[in-house]
């Protein structure tokens, strides 16, 4: 009986894990996941990511900001690298100390993964953007003083072109590149 009661505590453990959500900012229903990579051979200190929206006057006005801290290069220091993030088998090739370094159709990038000190998610009110704009987005401001605005997407539409009406994930891609900070919003599944 001492088995049984393991062996379901343990199954029920297992699924928990398997569906914490992560690298997630939640504004009402929407779930997006945070693709942060960097492209560069170049390491920052840290950088800021800015949740908000810009006002009537196109001034960006924060509600909440995530730390990053300890932004790597692109260079793997074990010299290895995922080919495939979609494949479980050689996913984990290019992981090292918490970062996923990548060689995936012809670039190189360096995943950063959303600090632990948010337990990898974090909450919106939907009400504070909409006192600013119906338009949200995000401005990543990185240490050495270079700073990107990414548009997100209109908070009473919902993303363009959803793949699953009833909400589902949505994505944040946020590139730091030679040529400076991008990004989008995106229903489609990205690396």
């Amino acid at each position: 009986m001492k088995k049984i009661h393991l062996f379901i505590f343990g199954c029920l453990l297992l699924c928990y894990s398997c569906t914490k959500e992560l690298n997630t900012i939640h504004i009402d229903f929407a779930h997006l996941t945070v693709r942060f990579s960097n492209h560069t051979n170049e390491s920052f200190d840290n950088a800021t990511l800015y949740i908000g929206a810009k006002n009537s006057s196109n001034s960006f006005i924060a509600i909440d900001s995530v730390q990053f801290q300890n932004i790597p290069s692109n260079i793997s220091p074990i010299d290895r690298y995922s080919t495939d993030m979609d494949n479980f088998f050689t996913k984990n090739i290019g992981f090292h100390e918490g970062y996923f370094y990548c060689k995936i159709n012809g670039e190189q990038f360096v995943r950063i993964p959303f600090p632990d000190s948010i337990e990898n998610s974090m909450q919106l009110e939907k009400e504070k953007l909409l006192a600013i704009s119906e338009n949200f987005g995000f401005l990543l401001k990185l240490s050495n003083g270079k700073e990107g605005y990414i548009e997100g997407y209109n908070l009473n539409h919902g993303i363009p072109n959803p793949t699953n009406e009833y909400g589902g994930y949505n994505y944040v891609k946020i590139d730091v590149k030679s040529s400076g900070i991008s990004g989008f919003t995106t229903s489609q599944v990205i690396n």
